[in-house]
């Protein structure tokens, strides 16, 4: 309903916060499902809507981008038996387990959390499953560019590895050409000698807090 003032304020992309399910409607990034949409945002039909009538103004749709993390309370961790699903949380041997960073600790064997919050235990990046799974034929990224997204927002892009960060590139490639990918990276990425910035081969720009900062500064 809002679309028309959008476009006459002269918005060119509409960067969406995380869609996906989750059981923290303030927040979205402890993802409990990433092939669903939160049903406190309405349903899979009306997503299309929302991309009709947005590329029907010549306008962009970027989705939130969170594989860095899942929440606890998802079907891939299940840490609450909230899914039918085994998750990583109940066994060593769930197919869910691959997804996740571990370390030993004293003989045992514990998941890593983003920044030690425990309801977010981080992915691991260089696991096949994972990659697979998400960046794989008919995987995540698949799936949301087929339903005719046009881009990717990257939560955390400096925690996510160069590795992940081009295959992330080839799977939206490979779905749209001029397929956006925008990374939120907080510290200068000119100085800090990734290739996901010098190889060309991983995201097309990052989010310019560095900007956004000398700007508030300035005027306060």
């Amino acid at each position: 309903s809002r679309l028309d003032y959008l476009k006459w304020l002269g918005i060119g992309a509409i960067w969406l916060c995380p869609v996906y399910d989750s059981p923290n409607t303030d927040m979205g990034y402890d993802i409990r499902d990433y092939e669903k949409i939160m049903t406190e945002f309405g349903t899979m039909e009306d997503f299309d809507e929302l991309l009709s009538k947005v590329h029907e103004k010549g306008m962009k749709i970027i989705l939130d981008a969170v594989f860095n993390h899942t929440g606890n309370d998802s079907k891939y961790f299940n840490e609450y038996d909230s899914f039918d699903t085994l998750g990583a949380y109940q066994s060593i041997y769930s197919t869910y387990a691959p997804f996740y960073k571990k370390h030993y600790h004293n003989g045992n064997l514990y998941y890593d959390y983003w920044w030690g919050m425990p309801n977010l235990p981080v992915c691991n990046g260089y696991s096949t499953e994972w990659k697979n799974y998400i960046l794989g034929e008919n995987g995540v990224i698949d799936k949301w560019f087929n339903l005719g997204i046009d881009g990717l927002r990257l939560d955390v892009a400096d925690e996510l590895s160069d590795q992940f960060i081009e295959g992330i590139r080839t799977a939206v490639k490979r779905n749209k050409e001029d397929g956006f990918i925008l990374g939120e990276v907080w510290k200068n990425p000119m100085r800090m000698n990734r290739g996901y910035i010098e190889s060309g081969y991983g995201m097309d720009s990052v989010m310019n807090y560095q900007l956004v900062d000398a700007l508030i500064r300035y005027f306060k």
